[in-house]
């Protein structure tokens, strides 16, 4: 077959239909078609040979053409898919980045919830392995100075007298263990005004502030008889919520540490005259003597017994002669120092542990103790008495060197004033 000028034509206006419907030159397609059918019949219409070949290319041609088309359709459907499915992925990935940002934050508050209260945990375990009061308060305003700022903190237990006058009880203070505290009567007046109810359960403290001394008060629910008060001074947020979970287990801690106070002192203190009891007193001379012994240092014991005490039994009944001994031990709490020690060593005899004390100065201490009983008047049930005391005094080491010998010693001298004529010291 000869390739003529002819063929040439043909050829390329059919390629130019097919790359123009291509390309998406749709409307090559029509105008190609309608200039190449009747070129090819024109051309070849006494040559069937021929005419078949061309329409065999014409066919090959048109399937090519399809083919083009279909690779066409599918390039434009996967190009859009793609593009769809980036953009799918773009949007999933700013969901997923903002939720690693929201997980990584509360992950963060999870852990700064975790670390404080496994912090408040370790203050409650430290503050209820102390028991002391004032190993209590002191874990308790160190946690509390480092959630917030003040200069000084004071904690007052405040005892309720019958008259409704609040009396210190105790006081402590931080960071300066100082005894005097930077508060006046108002302030005193104020917390008290503003107690809790002891009705109110949900109600653990009221706060009361004075802007003029930068005072602030908490006043915490009553205790039996006893108020506990907290004292700040230059508080930084007086209505914090960072004290709440601190102030409740240090206040539950507290009064477990009352109450346990109360069964221990019932197992040491005398009930009726409210000083320690003889084994307690025992307990505790031993201990001094031993700290003693190994110091060379001296102390004195005094055994004192009130005169004619049966006399005021039979006379005036025994509700008479508990209340003397009542009496008698306000007295000698009175009149003993600080560090010293009183105990009811059995009956009508009390017995004294004076530190660091020669005979001299026992001596003075007893007579001290001698007079206060014998100047003061004893009034019950319309009748004023007067009661005297017979006291023996023995040192460590010069009379013994051994409790059990020491008490014998200031007995025998006590038994010997007595027996002197009563009302007087023998040493």
């Amino acid at each position: 077959m000869n390739f003529d000028i002819s063929d040439a034509v043909f050829i390329t206006i059919y390629t130019a239909m097919v790359i123009g419907s291509y390309a998406g030159i749709e409307l090559l397609l029509p105008v190609c078609a309608s200039a190449l059918y009747p070129f090819l019949f024109y051309k070849y219409r006494f040559e069937p040979d021929l005419l078949g070949k061309n329409i065999i290319y014409l066919g090959g041609l048109w399937l090519v053409y399809s083919l083009l088309n279909k690779l066409k359709t599918y390039h434009n459907i996967d190009t859009s898919n793609l593009v769809t499915l980036k953009q799918n992925l773009i949007l999933k990935e700013d969901r997923l980045r903002k939720s690693l940002k929201y997980v990584s934050m509360d992950l963060k508050r999870l852990n700064e919830g975790y670390e404080k209260e496994l912090d408040m945990f370790e203050t409650i375990r430290s503050m209820s392995k102390a028991m002391d009061f004032d190993a209590i308060f002191y874990i308790f305003a160190q946690k509390l100075q480092s959630v917030l700022e003040f200069e000084s903190c004071c904690f007052i237990l405040f005892k309720i007298g019958e008259d409704n006058v609040a009396r210190h009880e105790k006081c402590l203070c931080f960071p300066q263990p100082q005894t005097n505290t930077e508060f006046g009567d108002d302030d005193i007046t104020a917390c008290i005004r503003h107690m809790p109810y002891e009705g109110d359960d949900k109600q653990l403290y009221r706060v009361w502030a004075n802007d003029k001394s930068d005072i602030t008060v908490y006043c915490m629910r009553k205790i039996n008889d006893f108020v506990p008060v907290l004292f700040f001074k230059k508080l930084s947020d007086t209505y914090s919520d960072e004290i709440k979970p601190v102030l409740l287990p240090f206040y539950l801690e507290m009064r477990k540490s009352y109450l346990f106070e109360q069964i221990r002192n019932l197992s040491i203190i005398d009930g009726l005259t409210g000083i320690y009891q003889r084994r307690h007193f025992i307990d505790c001379l031993n201990q001094e003597m031993e700290e003693s012994a190994g110091q060379n240092r001296v102390f004195s014991i005094l055994m004192m017994d009130i005169d004619n005490f049966k006399d005021y039994n039979d006379s005036y009944g025994h509700m008479t002669g508990d209340f003397i001994l009542k009496e008698i031990s306000s007295i000698i709490l009175n009149t003993i120092r600080g560090n010293d020690l009183a105990g009811r060593f059995g009956g009508e005899e009390f017995i004294f542990f004076l530190y660091d004390t020669e005979k001299k100065g026992a001596v003075s201490m007893a007579q001290r103790l001698r007079k206060n009983i014998e100047s003061h008047t004893f009034s019950i049930a319309g009748k004023d008495l007067k009661v005297t005391v017979s006291i023996g005094v023995a040192v460590y080491p010069d009379d013994a060197k051994d409790s059990q010998s020491l008490i014998e010693s200031a007995d025998k001298k006590m038994y010997t004033a007595k027996s002197s004529g009563k009302n007087r010291v023998i040493s």
